[in-house]
């Protein structure tokens, strides 16, 4: 259903799904949007297999203010060191 993160149309109409339907069962998947979505799949059984981009905007973004954070509390140890 979508491939390289490109929602394929057609697949959907083979299928008879709409893209609300896709987009439901990618935020029972914990995908905020389709957006975050690089391949959807539907498998045999009926069920959707969502695979994520890498690395998601929110993990990056996370991972960017643990970074601020960790180098805000090695200042703050300086300062203190020097205080004493």
């Amino acid at each position: 259903m979508i491939e390289g993160g490109q929602i394929k149309h057609d697949r959907l109409k083979k299928e008879q799904l709409t893209l609300a339907e896709l987009e439901i069962a990618g935020n029972k998947q914990g995908f905020g949007s389709l957006d975050e979505v690089d391949r959807a799949v539907l498998e045999p059984g009926g069920q959707f297999s969502f695979t994520g981009k890498k690395p998601a905007p929110e993990a990056e973004r996370h991972s960017e203010v643990l970074a601020r954070l960790d180098e805000i509390t090695n200042e703050l140890a300086k300062l203190r060191a020097e205080k004493s």
